[in-house]
């Protein structure tokens, strides 16, 4: 097991996804205690980088991932 402390306080929900079009499995960590996600960008071999954390707000309760501009198909 892989310790990432970088996901946050209270980590409650992840999500995967090719977030940056890399073809690797990126991971969304939602942290609930401070109200922010942290973007930790896959290796492609099954690690993952350092992650970064953004803000959210309020009382985030779920996390998911999609290709919200249509620039990857679908």
């Amino acid at each position: 097991m892989v310790n990432y402390p970088a996901t946050g306080y209270d980590t409650a929900r992840l999500a995967v996804g090719d977030l940056d079009g890399d073809s690797r499995a990126d991971v969304v960590a939602l942290n609930y205690q401070t109200a922010d996600v942290s973007v930790l960008p896959g290796n492609g071999d099954g690690t993952l980088q350092a992650g970064t954390d953004y803000s959210v707000g309020g009382n985030p309760i779920s996390v998911v991932v999609g290709d919200l501009n249509r620039d990857r198909g679908g």
